[in-house]
């Protein structure tokens, strides 16, 4: 049975409305309002308990997933329950993911749902762009290329029209929500094995600190896009 919550709330986090500079077709694919991605308003809702929830093993799978088309390799803990929002009836998902430093760069792909992104440094750093993400639209026929900054979350809400791909700077984790009220949009594509209890307790463990790090960090300006559609 799925959990429950309230009513996503409609505060902002910081770098979450898109810039001056933001192209009108990025606008309409990689959405930064939580008032446009109820998505990513469910991911702002659920961030202040989500740090206790790690605290729990049995809340999550822990996987080591790789993905076929380019070899990129990383890390997820996949909520067990879903999460179904009071108001709307709409059911939602929680994961953690965690990149590392090295390796190829992910491969441009849509999405199996509707998804939420709230990207984190995995260690302090004073670098803070983490990955720079291409994407494009099928259905606008516009495409670009965006600097990821650590606590900037974006979502994108039409999951077969709209692929992305993550090219990591650095080690890296993000908190993913999806929205999993219908059915799948195309079948799964990634490979996957469990990972080891030890491994498991230490990817929570920094998801946990990551997340209570990005808590407690004052608000920053909002971050420009990259130069110009690619």
């Amino acid at each position: 049975m799925p959990g429950s919550i309230g009513s996503p709330s409609r505060g902002v986090e910081p770098g979450s409305r898109p810039t001056a500079s933001s192209s009108v077709g990025e606008a309409r694919s990689i959405l930064r309002d939580p008032d446009a991605s109820p998505t990513l308003a469910v991911l702002l809702d659920v961030l202040p308990v989500l740090a206790a929830r790690l605290k729990r093993a049995r809340h999550w799978a822990a996987l080591r997933i790789r993905d076929p088309e380019s070899g990129l390799v990383y890390e997820r803990l996949a909520g067990r329950a879903r999460l179904e929002v009071c108001a709307t009836g709409r059911v939602y998902r929680l994961a953690i993911h965690r990149f590392g430093g090295e390796g190829p760069p992910g491969a441009m792909h849509d999405h199996r749902f509707p998804i939420a992104v709230l990207p984190l440094a995995a260690a302090p750093t004073v670098e803070d762009v983490l990955y720079e993400m291409p994407w494009r639209d099928r259905e606008l026929g516009t495409s670009g290329r965006i600097l990821v900054r650590d606590g900037e979350s974006y979502a994108i809400e039409r999951a077969s029209a709209v692929l992305h791909a993550v090219h990591g700077r650095g080690p890296h984790l993000s908190v993913v929500v999806s929205d999993e009220t219908e059915p799948p949009l195309r079948e799964l594509r990634l490979e996957w094995e469990p990972m080891r209890w030890r491994e498991a307790r230490a990817l929570r463990r920094a998801g946990r600190l990551a997340i209570e790090a990005h808590q407690d960090r004052p608000e920053r300006p909002v971050a420009t896009r990259s130069n110009g559609p690619g």
